[in-house]
């Protein structure tokens, strides 16, 4: 006893189709975007973020909870990662003009991490300037 199946709508060995309504809704034009920040949240850029200042921040909260609430507000995703060791004059950059990381002799950065703000586009050819400027 072998369970048979019928073919799906318009597969070959199919019934015609009746010309009743269409299985499914037409798709929207609408773009799919990002659901709204939830109530509350700061929005970067938006008064109630937090405001970009050139110096090294503050360091974070104590509490576990006040912690993450102070990641959440000021975390963005990026896909040009930099200033993990950005280069800077002030004693608290861990990378000097010279791309020498401080306190560590004989080690030079010549990657994206020591581009100290993120460039308007893309950060390979300012990568290739550091690049170059080590190798000198």
């Amino acid at each position: 006893a072998s369970a048979t199946r019928s073919p799906p709508a318009g597969a070959a060995g199919a019934e015609p189709d009746s010309g009743g309504a269409s299985p499914r809704p037409p798709m929207s034009s609408k773009s799919s975007r990002s659901p709204p920040p939830a109530a509350g949240a700061a929005v970067v850029g938006s008064p109630e973020s937090p405001p970009k200042t050139s110096s090294s921040p503050p360091p974070p909260p104590a509490s576990v909870e006040s912690r993450l609430a102070w990641i959440r507000a000021r975390a963005l995703t990026n896909s040009h990662w930099v200033g993990t060791a950005a280069m800077g004059d002030a004693p608290e950059f861990p990378v000097d003009a010279d791309l020498n990381l401080r306190g560590a002799p004989g080690v030079v950065v010549a990657d994206a991490s020591a581009i100290p703000r993120v460039p308007n586009g893309n950060v390979h050819s300012t990568v290739l300037v550091f690049a170059e400027k080590a190798a000198a």
